[in-house]
């Protein structure tokens, strides 16, 4: 359920290019980045179906449920009744968060991101399922954080 293949591949190709494993402070700034990208792109309407691939339009909505979301009092400020983006109450992507960092032995770094509490991981499956996938990032989203940690870090050495 989560960016773990695609983060995996942030990390090793950071640890080729800098020829080090990665802190335990790089790696938590490797998930928060990839985080920060995954709500916004999600908020937005997009998905990302396949691991690495490009991000798509949510699928659509059905007729019933934007009824639904029409009436229902409690609605996010950041959707409206018709727009896909898997935010009903914000509760799930709220709680969408990194829920695991660890730096690993021979530079196995691990980095998982979930939503916490049963019920946001359920939601989440549900969605998935309906084939609205939110977990995965694309090819770009990959690029962007492997460059925006690349940067970190080496003004970070900089410092130093």
């Amino acid at each position: 359920m989560t960016a773990i293949n695609d983060i995996t591949k942030v990390v090793n190709k950071l640890q080729r290019n800098f020829s080090r494993p990665l802190t335990l402070s790089e790696l938590r700034k490797v998930g928060s980045t990839a985080l920060g990208l995954l709500l916004t792109r999600t908020k937005s309407g997009f998905g990302v179906p396949n691991s690495g691939g490009n991000k798509r339009k949510l699928k659509a909505l059905s007729g019933g449920y934007i009824k639904f979301r029409r009436r229902f009092a409690r609605l996010s400020s950041d959707t409206s009744p018709s727009k896909s983006n898997l935010t009903l109450t914000g509760q799930m992507l709220a709680a969408t968060k990194v829920t695991s960092v660890k730096a690993g032995t021979g530079g196995k770094a691990q980095i998982l991101i979930n939503p916490k509490g049963l019920k946001n991981q359920k939601k989440a499956d549900w969605q998935r399922q309906q084939g609205r996938v939110y977990l995965n990032l694309s090819k770009t989203e990959i690029a962007t954080i492997t460059e925006q940690i690349s940067d970190y870090i080496k003004s970070r050495a900089k410092s130093v």
